[in-house]
């Protein structure tokens, strides 16, 4: 995978997708449990080289103290917590495309679902998302 499109017709070959843009795909991937959770992949440009953000809500603000997501970032192997704008909190993970191998992009992939699925149910309860 050296680019964007790549990825994309990659990602769109493999799984169920329910939503997309050219920049931007989203799927609803089962979890442990028959929990799903929603995850989304979306073309960053940084310095003019394509990149593409795996990420997955988690919960909304309220739902979590700040210095509790800073001390979970801590310990996350790949990715971490960020805010949106709109007050959702979601497990993110950015990667280079330009020479980008195949097991480069499933293992965050499939590890921001799992590990967003479970901080959700830790956190909320809920299978929101």
């Amino acid at each position: 995978m050296n680019s964007w499109e790549s990825l994309r017709q990659y990602i769109k070959s493999t799984y169920p997708i329910t939503d997309q843009t050219p920049e931007m795909l989203a799927m609803v991937l089962t979890t442990k449990g028959g929990r799903k959770q929603g995850v989304f992949v979306r073309k960053l440009m940084i310095d003019g080289t394509e990149w593409a953000e795996i990420s997955t809500p988690v919960c909304v603000e309220a739902d979590i103290a700040p210095r509790d997501a800073l001390e979970r970032n801590a310990g996350l192997a790949v990715g971490g917590l960020a805010l949106l704008r709109s007050g959702t909190v979601v497990y993110r993970h950015s990667l280079p495309l330009n020479d980008l191998d195949l097991d480069e992009f499933e293992v965050p992939f499939h590890l921001i679902a799992q590990l967003g699925d479970e901080l959700e149910q830790e956190l909320t309860g809920a299978d929101r998302f």
